[in-house]
């Protein structure tokens, strides 16, 4: 049912927007899911999160700013099939989340829901987004597959600037 394997990068609109910030990039994506949005009547699901492993080769002005974090936002455009499954132990109804549990949200210190984001295309022309983690686990059906931004921070920042 799939074609031959690529990596997750390969099956994007502008794989440079990942590939410059890395020497190796990753078969995979790692990256700690913060948002996953549906807009309904643009058939796109925008996911954004952390990503697990800093880039090494960032803008000169994130060192500048010092930072030492990274999120990417990806968008997948003229979605077929959704099936998301939500297997975090929070309070489902929305509830405030304290620092602590921020920190972890934010990568610092550590990470709270690491998923494993994989691509490949089936044999009727659309991409197969296929996530697994603890937190959450999707499988997506699209046509087209781009990354809209990755952006840097400061953890210790972003941690303080929440409160």
């Amino acid at each position: 049912m799939e074609s031959l394997y690529k990596k997750w990068f390969e099956y994007l609109e502008n794989p440079l927007a990942y590939t410059s910030y890395y020497k190796e990039p990753e078969d995979k994506l790692l990256v700690n899911i913060e948002k996953i949005k549906i807009e309904w009547e643009e058939t796109r699901i925008i996911i954004r999160g952390t990503l697990i492993k800093f880039p090494d080769t960032p803008p000169d002005r994130w060192a500048f700013h010092n930072h030492d974090a990274a999120t990417i936002e990806l968008a997948l455009t003229s979605f077929n099939t959704v099936k998301i499954e939500d297997n975090l132990k929070r309070n489902k109804a929305g509830a405030g989340i304290d620092e602590k549990r921020l920190g972890k949200y934010l990568g610092y210190p550590e990470v709270l829901n690491i998923t494993e984001i994989m691509v490949s295309r089936l044999n009727d022309e659309h991409l197969l987004i296929k996530a697994s983690g603890e937190g959450c686990s999707f499988e997506i059906t699209c046509f087209f597959l781009r990354v809209n931004s990755i952006k840097g921070y400061n953890k210790e920042q972003a941690v303080k600037a929440y409160w």
